[in-house]
């Protein structure tokens, strides 16, 4: 209890008076970087998933890569002799190319390599009738013990005695069965002399050690040609040592192949895309080997799994890009908000210093030093959390997003309770109503400044994007904050349109009976310059719980296609446009409570003036409904100017599995359910605050202000 009591001193200690607030602060603060970094990483997670199951539905035998190669003398065209440290080294030159490749290779089956002659005649093997001697192919593989399994006599080992030079061998039961071919029955090619020393069975027979070459399995039967007999060919199985024996005296060509599984169990969408890029150029212009002037042919299925998911999700993730882009924009505003509320709470206890001669630095390090415990403390507990919810490879556009983020809680208190005491020091060593005057014009100068520049930097941004497309990664985020600039001009239209309108509805409510509704609409008129940034959030906000309506509407007008990032993309705009819902709760109430306590002493007031409830709680509703009114006409604006805005932008053609361009209309009933439900939500928040108050009594709140 003592540790906890010093810890509450020391909180008090740092926040001044403003400890209460401070704590939901640092809640914003928490809340915003979870979500700037847990929203991409979930968007990652859901597009792996998409992939795992893609590769789920392929078949297993095409994660694989095969190479293949013929070692013959370019220039002399004579075969060369090819040993086992021969294709060692190939196998190691592959390896590394293809682990460049980025190419995840499995333990499992093993690789394996392995040398196959051209077709030569062995006397000793039986001979059936009507038929040509037969012929057989020296086989020579690594793993042979790995993939066969031995029926009677044993593997090859050896070349043979020192003295005799006898090759062994080892035949399938299959061409044993075929050619009469038992354990120590001898076979000989000109000088070679070969035994037979083992009988094996495939195991995995249909794997590619023994589907890459039918006869290695069983004999194969060649037709019979104009110039001479059928004949049956069969396989010989043989070992390192025998290379240097049979290839100079037989002078066989000798085909080489390398065989490798590939392990797409933990692949991702990152890895895809270089893993397909990269086959795609091994097979398309082959892989030499170091020292040997033979270039091997690769071939792989990979490249053509891979290929429609990686065109798919290079449409899909700029779309999600813009998506999350700007719900991070949001939690930025409602960071500022948060600060906003922080220095409310503190504005007394700032004003109070700045009298007592404090510089404007030692006010900025007073709100620094609690935003640096605040953006330390919460925003590590995000972002661990964002990290234990999405135990996956991320994207670094996250770490960005939540770096604005934290500078936002940094900077944010630090302006906004800097500012007004440098006008308010400026403001003191003149005249009053001079004062006043030069004031208002260089608020007015600085405010078309700011919105012009704000409006050059939205009309630069929409620019960008419609001459370079949506694209993903670091520099992709200026364009992918498409409605975020499409809602800053249409907000500040809002804000400059605000003012006469809601002149113009008091002069139209002052010619009615009541006063009720003049009064409350008069105070409208005089809303904070607070209200800019409440309102351009809530514009934004209402364009991204529309946005992700507008594509899935548009798809499904064009026959989405059924293959699994479609589901993956639609499953993050929904989760992305629930989110947003929730930042546009948080911006309402946070706007309604910035200005929550004038609304209270207006109650307490009219209360003691004997004003009847319902009259009271609809004197605050034409007080505060329309501005929130005009940012939802702006919403629905920002929304609507999407389509044609960034419509074109986005290939929406893939999700329709046609590749033809799927035009992007507004989604009407998403646009006037969420502007409804804001206005709803609004009242349900002001009647929750009439009832508060009024259960409070307004003596309270009078003394409060006193």
């Amino acid at each position: 209890m003592r540790t906890l009591s010093r810890l509450r001193a020391a909180w008090v200690t740092l926040t001044g008076t403003g400890a209460a607030a401070s704590v939901a602060f640092a809640l914003l603060v928490f809340a915003s970087v979870l979500a700037s970094v847990a929203i991409p990483r979930e968007s990652v997670g859901l597009r792996d998933g998409a992939l795992q199951r893609v590769i789920t539905a392929s078949h297993r035998s095409d994660w694989t890569v095969t190479a293949t190669a013929v070692f013959i003398d370019p220039i002399s065209n004579e075969p060369l002799e090819v040993t086992a440290p021969d294709l060692a080294g190939a196998n190691a030159s592959f390896r590394s190319q293809l682990s460049a490749a980025g190419v995840p290779m499995a333990s499992g089956p093993p690789a394996w390599s392995g040398l196959t002659s051209t077709e030569i005649q062995f006397a000793g093997a039986a001979r059936a009738a009507g038929y040509a001697p037969p012929r057989f192919e020296m086989v020579y593989r690594t793993a042979l013990a790995r993939y066969s399994r031995v029926v009677a006599g044993h593997l090859p080992t050896q070349a043979g005695g020192s003295a005799t030079g006898v090759v062994q061998a080892a035949v399938t039961a299959s061409t044993a069965a075929r050619f009469g071919l038992r354990v120590g029955t001898p076979l000989h090619a000109g000088p070679v002399q070969m035994v037979v020393t083992g009988i094996i069975q495939p195991a995995l027979p249909a794997s590619v050690f023994w589907t890459a070459d039918a006869t290695a399995a069983r004999p194969q039967l060649t037709p019979a040609a104009s110039s001479q007999p059928a004949y049956w060919t069969g396989a010989l199985f043989i070992g390192a040592r025998a290379l240097p024996v049979v290839q100079p005296t037989l002078d066989p060509v000798m085909g080489a192949t390398w065989w490798y599984p590939v392990a797409p169990g933990r692949l991702t969408v990152g890895q895809a895309g270089r893993l397909e890029a990269g086959l795609q150029s091994l097979v398309s212009s082959g892989a030499g080997v170091r020292g040997e002037p033979v270039t091997a042919t690769i071939t792989s299925s990979i490249p053509s799994i891979l290929s429609p998911f990686i065109a798919g999700e290079s449409a899909v993730a700029p779309v999600l890009q813009l998506l999350y882009v700007s719900l991070a924009v949001m939690g930025a505003v409602v960071v500022l908000l948060g600060a906003q509320l922080v220095v409310q709470r503190r504005a007394a206890e700032f004003t109070l210093m700045r009298a007592r001669g404090a510089a404007l630095y030692q006010l900025a390090w007073v709100a620094l030093r609690a935003s640096l415990v605040i953006a330390a403390a919460a925003g590590a507990a995000g972002a661990a959390l964002a990290i234990g919810l999405t135990p996956r490879d991320g994207d670094a556009v996250a770490w960005w997003l939540a770096g604005v983020t934290i500078a936002v809680t940094l900077a944010g208190p630090v302006g906004v309770s800097v500012v007004p005491q440098r006008v308010a020091s400026r403001r003191s060593g003149r005249d009053g109503g001079a004062a006043r005057r030069a004031a208002r014009r260089n608020s007015a100068a600085r405010r078309i400044v700011i919105e012009a520049g704000l409006v050059a930097l939205a009309v630069g941004g929409l620019v960008v994007l419609r001459n370079q497309g949506l694209g993903s990664g670091n520099s992709g985020v200026y364009p992918s904050a498409a409605p975020v600039l499409v809602a800053i001009p249409v907000a500040v239209v809002v804000l400059r349109c605000y003012p006469p309108l809601a002149r113009q509805l008091a002069r139209i409510a002052g010619r009615s009976r009541g006063v009720v509704a003049f009064v409350g609409l008069a105070r409208a008129t005089r809303s904070p310059s607070g209200i800019a940034l409440p309102s351009f959030a809530l514009v934004l906000v209402l364009a991204m719980v529309a946005f992700p309506e507008m594509i899935s509407t548009s798809v499904s007008g064009g026959h989405p296609a059924p293959s699994p990032w479609l589901h993956a993309a639609q499953t993050a705009l929904t989760q992305g446009a629930a989110i947003a819902a929730g930042f546009g709760v948080l911006v309402l109430l946070l706007s309604l409570l910035l200005t929550a306590r004038t609304r209270e002493m207006t109650l307490a007031r009219m209360a003691t003036m004997g004003l009847r409830r319902w009259q009271a709680n609809l004197l605050l509703a034409a007080e505060a409904l329309p501005p929130i009114v005009a940012a939802a006409i702006g919403g629905v604006v920002c929304a609507w100017l999407l389509a044609p805005l960034v419509g074109p932008s986005l290939n929406l053609g893939t999700f329709s599995g046609t590749g033809l361009a799927v035009a992007v209309n507004p989604a009407v009933i998403p646009l006037v359910t969420s502007a409804a439900g804001l206005l709803l939500a609004a009242l349900l928040v002001l009647a929750v605050q009439a009832l508060i108050t009024y259960h409070r009594g307004s003596a309270r709140a009078l003394r409060i202000a006193d």
